[in-house]
């Protein structure tokens, strides 16, 4: 699971078959960058916010002429 400025590694092979790590700190600093890519983007995001909030007309609403 992802988090904010959680510690990873990069795994490199290099042409020659030579295989190195490098410990790297994730530049994810806020919750909210978390879940912009865990959804793939800001964007995508947005747009399952916008989808997760749709309501329907309550039964009120429906019944008003």
């Amino acid at each position: 699971m992802l988090g904010p400025r959680q510690p990873a590694n990069l795994h490199i092979e290099r042409k020659e078959g030579r295989r190195e790590s490098v410990p790297l700190v994730l530049r994810i600093d806020t919750p909210i960058e978390v879940a912009y890519l865990s959804a793939g983007g800001i964007l995508p995001y947005v747009l399952e916010q916008l989808l997760a909030n749709q309501k329907g007309p309550t039964p009120q609403e429906e019944s008003m002429p």
